[in-house]
This record gives structure tokens, C-alpha cells and sequence, in this order.
């Protein structure tokens, strides 16, 4: 492949590392991919200048899992703004037919390509969220994009600009597009069995997908892969929708009777206790007109291919695992830090070909959910756990109510003595703050085993690449790094996030390679404690030999949040998310409404 860069020349003022820079320089990241991150192939150090062109060869092994993927620039600084422009597209490794079910096979390539329709769903014209920390229209001025591009030179009639008017809410300019066409019409034949590849190519949104019967019979629909890889079985959706992150990708197989159907991004309140307040597009994506056909309707298969052996059940595996500790912090940092300039020294984590990792993902966010995306190897999801890690909260300076300041407290709202990067020591250190309003999304662990009809949760044993990591989320993952060593990064995929800082650097090395050079502690600290003496998992740190662990074995105890409290959270966020702030003027209310509706419960 050749990318030959013909867009205008940067703006002369640039903002720095971690902020949107160099909007016109740009690169290719085949998203889930397995390939080499180095040289010409998926690397995303590659920087490609206005003006300048780049050959890229992508190998593809023979047993590579076949699937749907994706590819869009990766450079960090502009990556946000030209996903968000449409820069991306769909890529295909394509099954061999014959190893295919046949109900499969008749609705793939090569063979029925007809009904295996691509949808690249992106977020094209998103210019009025407000929750977006820069919107699109603010972010073309931030850059310095060339004026006749912008909507700021056009004047409407009350004296505003056609940009100002477009970054209103209140005017709703903000949709999804697929394959570059605005609410697109498809055409089915009843019964008849498609195939869906669909890809969130955005960089903020999720979606909520379902299918809505306008008029006539209603659709079936099955997931049978995610992010480019099968699941065991043709899966009934969680929740009867299917979510999709930035970044993510699913397979429907699907058949629809005669009638008008809706794809749909519906957001729906119970999924509020693990989507918290990551941004969800709520709108229609596509129209589905099914015609009638005399011809026999088809099912869904018992089975799907099997997975090549690459992707081998790690959820029993506990011998010679390397374990490693993946924190989302404060302010866009990724364990305590923001993502370093030098990237030639700057390795947080190296991993050896073959050798089992275990990673420990968390997030100290109170609202934020964060997408997590590891390059080059698919992960294995092991378990949900409970999580006992810090708190970021943000306090206003005292002396100075426009000052915001994040500090780390734990469960008890005690200050932390391990903080982060930005931690200012102006801040305040006062102990035994209220923290009721920072603990409302805690219980993910419960969640996940009791609550079946809830997006926003991984399901164990799938493999993945890009996975919702929602606050206060404690979620084991494993995979083993194949073929393929490198220099490669793992972040946030909000690309508003990745951008500012949410990176990870990794490098993997040979078989018996040097894990040397490669630091645990960030700024000092551990990440996921909060005291000297806090839990700490072994970690194979310097040449591998060396177990870092603090000097409890077990975790720390935490305050006691029994299932019944962790119910009443869910339900209080499932129907009032919107007005959580008049829950901590009068929580007697809500406590209330909840016992009326489950007599016999308490809240502890």
C-alpha cells in the first residue's frame, strides 16, 4: 500500500506533545491486525508530512484470524481530528468458503457477496456535543485549519456563525454516517439470511445497537463475531442490543420479514451503571426495506469456525504468568502519567514472545468509562473483580473556586500518600471526605454475574481488542504476544483522550529477551495503591526475576458495601442517572422510592 499525503502544510504554532497538533500529518494503523508494529508494516511512530508518501507492506501469517478490521491514522496529536474527519476504512480477511458453515457461507464472500454487506458507522458530522471536551468546530480553530474550510467566514441572519450554530445542541448537528452516506437505505429480501459487518469508526461514541420494526414482521439477529474474531456459537445479544465502542467491531447474521426496519443507536437507562457518562449516540444509522420472496427461510448455524490456535482458553491458565498492573488515572494519564515525548527510552512494560500475560485493568475514575485497545494481539477477557484501588476526585481550590484539583483518596475518602503525575501539593490533604457521590458505579464485579440485561460489559472467555473499562472496573485480561516483536503502545480509545496523553508504551522482545529497562512504578508510586502496605499483586519487574509486592497478601479492607447497597446503586443509576446531583441534596427521597419498590432491603 502507498500513502501519499496531499494535505497543506501544518500551522506554524504548535501546542505541544500531548495536545492536538500537527493535524496534517498522518500515518495508517490497521486496528487488530496481527502484524509487525515495526518498519513499513503497522507502525504507528511512522510520521508522514505534508507533502510526503509512504510505502507500507502488511504481512498477513496463514493462520491470522480471519475477519472483520479496520484501518484509520494513528499519529499522536491528530489522530482525533482525522478519524473524526472519515479518514477510515474497512478491512476483510476473508474466509476460505469450504470451512464455513453453510448457512455462513451463503451470506460471505466470496462466494454470496451480495448479502456480506461493510458498514463503516462514523461520526462525520458530530460538531454540536457539548460533552466532547473539544468539539469539532472549536478544534478546526485550535489547529489553525485553513479558513475556507472552517463555517466561522459564513454569517446568518441574528448575527452568528453557520460554526457557531452548528456546535449548538440545540440545532442537533450531530449524526453517524455509513460508508460516507447519511441515513442510507437498504434493501432485504424476506428470510433471507446478511451478513453485517459493522465498525464504529469513531473516536468518542458508542453504540447501542438494535434493530426496530417500523411496519411489517420483526428481524432476527445473531452476533457471530467480535472485533474480528468468532465467538463459539451464533449469540442472542446481550440486552437484545449489541454494543459497539470506538474502535470495535461486530458480525450480525440477520433476517428480517417484509416491513420497514431501523438500525438504530438506542440509549437505554439500564445501561447507565456501566456506560456511566461515556458519551452514546442515540439516533438512527440506517433504514432496512425487506421485499417479499417465495424463497425458504434460512437459519442460523448450531456452530462457527474454530478459531485458529493462536487464540487458545486462558481463563484455567495460572502457571508462568506474567502479571502487570494497567491503571486509567486522572486528566488522561494511563498509570499516574501522561504518555512521554521519548519514545526510544520511555518502555513502561516489556513482554516476552509466547509467555502468558496476565493484565489487571482498572479504572479510579468515579464516572469515566475508557475504552481499552492493546496493538497487535487480541486479549482474552478472564474475570470481573472487585475493585478496591484510590478514588481520583476533583476539589475546588478553597481560596479559588475557578481552580480544579485532582487528587487520589481511598474508599474511605482518607488522602492518598501514593498520587499522580499532576498532583499538585497545594492541593488539599484533609481526610474523610464525604464520598458518596464518588462511589456510585462501584459493584462491576456483582453487576456483571446478576445482571444479565446490562451493556457495557466484555463478556468472559470472549477475545477482543477493544474493551469497556467502566469506573471503578477491576477486569482481568490475558493473551500471549505471537510472532511479531516491537516497539507497540496500548491506550484509551477515545481518541479525544489518546491524543492528550491516555498512551501506554510496551515493547515485546524474543523468547528469552532482557525485560530490562522497563518501569512498573509510575511517578514513584504503584498503580492501584493508595498506602504503604496496600495490596500489590506479584509483578515480574527488571530482568523478570524480581517480585515487587507490598506487605499484605490479600487485598485491603474495604468499607463494607454489601450486595444490597450495591443494588440500591444500580437501580438509583438505571433510573435517575440524570439527577444524581438532587439525590446528594436529599437521599432520604431515593432511599425511600427504592425500599417502597423492594420492601424488606436495607441500606446499609
Amino acid at each position: 500500500m502507498k500513502l501519499r499525503n496531499r494535505l497543506g502544510a501544518n500551522p506554524v504554532n504548535e501546542t505541544g506533545h500531548n495536545t492536538p497538533h500537527k493535524p496534517n500529518t498522518t500515518n495508517i494503523h490497521t486496528h487488530g491486525l496481527h502484524i509487525s508494529p515495526k518498519g513499513n508494516a503497522d507502525n504507528v511512530f511512522l510520521e508522514v508530512g505534508p507533502g510526503q508518501k509512504q510505502r507500507y507492506v502488511f504481512h498477513i501469517d496463514e493462520d491470522h484470524a480471519t475477519g472483520t478490521f479496520w484501518y484509520h491514522p494513528h499519529f499522536h496529536g491528530s489522530s482525533n481530528f482525522q478519524v473524526l474527519s472519515g479518514m477510515a476504512g474497512m478491512i476483510v480477511v476473508q474466509d476460505e468458503y469450504w470451512e464455513l458453515p453453510e448457512e455462513l457461507e451463503k451470506c460471505s464472500c466470496p462466494n454470496y457477496c451480495e448479502n456480506d454487506i461493510p458498514l463503516v458507522i462514523a461520526p462525520t458530522l458530530q460538531y454540536s456535543e457539548e460533552s466532547i471536551p473539544v468539539m469539532f468546530g472549536n478544534l478546526q480553530r485550535q489547529i489553525q485549519d485553513y479558513p475556507e474550510f472552517r463555517h466561522d467566514q459564513y454569517v446568518l441572519s441574528d448575527g452568528s456563525t453557520l460554526a457557531e450554530w452548528m456546535m449548538d445542541p440545540m440545532n442537533g448537528m450531530n449524526y453517524f454516517t455509513v460508508n460516507g452516506q447519511l441515513h442510507p437505505n437498504m434493501t432485504f429480501t424476506a428470510g433471507t439470511m446478511k451478513r453485517l459487518r459493522m465498525v464504529n469508526a469513531g473516536g468518542a461514541h458508542a453504540l447501542e445497537l438494535e434493530v426496530r420494526t417500523i411496519s411489517g414482521s420483526p428481524c432476527e439477529w445473531r452476533e457471530i463475531a467480535l472485533d474480528g474474531v468468532y465467538l463459539k456459537q451464533p449469540r442472542f445479544p446481550r440486552a437484545n442490543q449489541t454494543l459497539i465502542l470506538p474502535g470495535g467491531r461486530v458480525d450480525w447474521m440477520i433476517k428480517c420479514g417484509v416491513g420497514e426496519h431501523q438500525l438504530f443507536s438506542s440509549v437505554k437507562p439500564q445501561n447507565n451503571p456501566s456506560m456511566a457518562m461515556f458519551d452514546r449516540f442515540n439516533g438512527l444509522i440506517a433504514t432496512i426495506h425487506v421485499e417479499a420472496n417465495d424463497a425458504p427461510t434460512w437459519d442460523f448455524p448450531s456452530n462457527l469456525p474454530q478459531l485458529p490456535s493462536n487464540y487458545p482458553d486462558l481463563t484455567a491458565t495460572e502457571q508462568n504468568v506474567r502479571k502487570y498492573i494497567y491503571e486509567f488515572g486522572p486528566e488522561h494519564t494511563i498509570n499516574r502519567e501522561l504518555f512521554p515525548a521519548d519514545t526510544s527510552t520511555q518502555i513502561r512494560h516489556k513482554m516476552r514472545l509466547r509467555e502468558v500475560q496476565e493484565w489487571h485493568i482498572i479504572n479510579m475514575s468515579p464516572f469515566l468509562l475508557h475504552p481499552l485497545h492493546i496493538h497487535v494481539n487480541h486479549f482474552q477477557v478472564i474475570s470481573y473483580n472487585r475493585y478496591t484501588g484510590p478514588v481520583a476526585v476533583a476539589e475546588f481550590d478553597p481560596n479559588n473556586f475557578d481552580i480544579v484539583r485532582t487528587r487520589l483518596v481511598d474508599q474511605n475518602g482518607f488522602h492518598c500518600q501514593f498520587q499522580w503525575q499532576g498532583y499538585n501539593p497545594e492541593s488539599a490533604t484533609t481526610d474523610g471526605i464525604d464520598m458518596t457521590q464518588n462511589l456510585f458505579y462501584l459493584g462491576h464485579d456483582e453487576r456483571y454475574n446478576n445482571t444479565q440485561g446490562t451493556l457495557g460489559y466484555a463478556q468472559v472467555g470472549d477475545y477482543m481488542d477493544t474493551m469497556p473499562v467502566p469506573p471503578h472496573s477491576n477486569i482481568t485480561i490475558r493473551f500471549i504476544p505471537r510472532h511479531y516483536r516491537g516497539k507497540t503502545v496500548t491506550h484509551c480509545h477515545n481518541t479525544v483522550h489518546a491524543d492528550t496523553g491516555m498512551f501506554l508504551l510496551t515493547r515485546i522482545v524474543r523468547r528469552r529477551g532482557s525485560l530490562t529497562g522497563a518501569r512498573i512504578d509510575s511517578n514513584g508510586t504503584y498503580p492501584g495503591t493508595c498506602h504503604p502496605g496496600d495490596w500489590y499483586p506479584g509483578v515480574s519487574t527488571g530482568d523478570g526475576r524480581t517480585l515487587v509486592q507490598t506487605s499484605h497478601s490479600q487485598p485491603p479492607i474495604q468499607p463494607n458495601r454489601g450486595s444490597t447497597t450495591a443494588h440500591f446503586r444500580t437501580w438509583l443509576l438505571a433510573n435517575y442517572a440524570e439527577v444524581l446531583a438532587d439525590y446528594n441534596r436529599r437521599p432520604q427521597f431515593y432511599q425511600n422510592k427504592y425500599l417502597l419498590e423492594f420492601p424488606g432491603r436495607t441500606i446499609g
